[in-house]
This record gives structure tokens, C-alpha cells and sequence, in this order.
């Protein structure tokens, strides 16, 4: 199925967690960052058992520091 990762699609299997799609995608799973689905926040805890849909918009959020 294809899913959208900050706008770019990838190939994933169905019942695929956010975790796994986030690996596929070469991104780290690293303090700072946030996932939105399809515009909704998701919890950090969900990640590894909330499992994506054919389509799905995942927003990755990278804190930033700094004034």
C-alpha cells in the first residue's frame, strides 16, 4: 500500500506501525520529533502498535532549538 512520509510516498505492507514506516523511511526515531497522521497528533507510545492505512499523510516534526 502507499503511504506519504513529509510528502513522499513509499511502499509499505499492510498492517504496518508508524515505527516501521519511520525505519522504511531511514528516519531515526530520536528525541524531538513528532508524528502527525493525516493532521492529528499522535502519541509516542502509539507508534509501535497504531497501524497505518493505505494513503496515510504522516507529518515528521523536528524540534528545533535556538532564540
Amino acid at each position: 500500500m502507499t503511504i506519504f512520509i513529509n510528502q513522499k510516498s513509499y511502499q509499505v505492507a499492510k498492517q504496518t506501525t508508524i515505527l516501521q514506516a519511520l525505519s522504511i523511511a531511514k528516519i531515526e526515531e530520536k528525541y524531538g520529533i513528532a508524528i502527525a497522521v493525516n493532521n492529528h497528533v499522535v502519541r509516542k507510545d502509539t507508534w509501535n502498535t497504531l497501524l497505518l492505512q493505505e494513503n496515510d499523510q504522516i507529518t515528521v516534526i523536528n524540534a528545533v532549538c535556538g532564540g
